[in-house]
């Protein structure tokens, strides 16, 4: 019986090795070089400022962008992941 997991990591080894095609690991590490630094998700469940907020509001919420899901398939036939991330943002993800 095929594990859906299974799949999953066949699919991406496969497109991994497409992409190498297209891209040199040196151009990927050029591009990632230049992106801002990630925020810190620890430190910010952590901060003073979130536990004061915690006072007011106790709800947290951690959302996700995606488009599909293996299990439901598409989920948004009409995608916008940044529209779609700053409508969290707004609503407090």
């Amino acid at each position: 019986m095929p594990n859906i997991l299974d799949d999953i990591v066949a699919a991406k080894r496969r497109e991994l090795t497409r992409q190498q095609d297209r891209e040199s690991l040196a151009a990927i590490q050029q591009r990632a070089a230049a992106q801002p630094a990630s925020l810190n998700f620890a430190a910010a469940l952590r901060s003073s400022a979130a536990a004061a907020d915690r006072r007011r509001n106790p709800v947290r919420l951690i959302a996700e962008v995606k488009k599909a899901s293996p299990s439901r398939g598409l989920l948004c036939p009409d995608f916008d992941p940044v529209q779609l991330a700053q409508t969290y943002a707004a609503n407090g993800a």
